[in-house]
């Protein structure tokens, strides 16, 4: 009996061992690696936390930058040229530096067009443009009264 015992158990290892490779093997295939050297330009992602007490807040943005690497503490963490006034450690995971692109805008001054007829205009300016019409008809009307 112990010997069934024992071959059931080396049984139920081989297959959790073997569903545990076929786990990594899928994992792996959609890992993308992130390798940063130093002098490199990157954006950080500041998470809840690391933001100074009473200063979060959820629509405010949560990646800054470019900063430079400073050096490579391992393939997973390095340390980063931060201005002294943020006051947060300068040693951050791969998982919150992004590369940075020049010639991409984090956040485009293009106009989603949502709520105005042109995607160049706004609310606002076409608010703006229809009280100078009608302060230009008033001036008109009472130049010819």
């Amino acid at each position: 009996m112990v010997h069934d015992f024992q071959a059931v158990k080396q049984g139920v290892h081989a297959r959790l061992e073997a569903a545990g490779q076929k786990n990594k093997a899928a994992d792996d295939a959609n890992l993308r690696s992130k390798v940063f050297v130093a002098g490199d330009d990157v954006m950080v992602f500041l998470r809840k936390e690391q933001f100074p007490v009473g200063t979060y807040a959820k629509l405010q943005p949560h990646k800054y930058g470019p900063f430079k690497v400073l050096r490579k503490i391992n393939d997973n963490a390095y340390v980063i040229d931060l201005p002294a006034d943020m006051n947060i450690s300068n040693t951050f995971n791969v998982a919150d530096l992004y590369e940075f692109h020049e010639d991409a805008a984090l956040y485009p001054l293009t106009n989603s067009g949502s709520s105005s007829l042109q995607a160049e205009e706004t609310d606002a300016t076409r608010l703006e443009d229809q009280i100078k019409d009608a302060t230009q008809l008033e001036k008109e009307l009472a130049s010819h009264t």
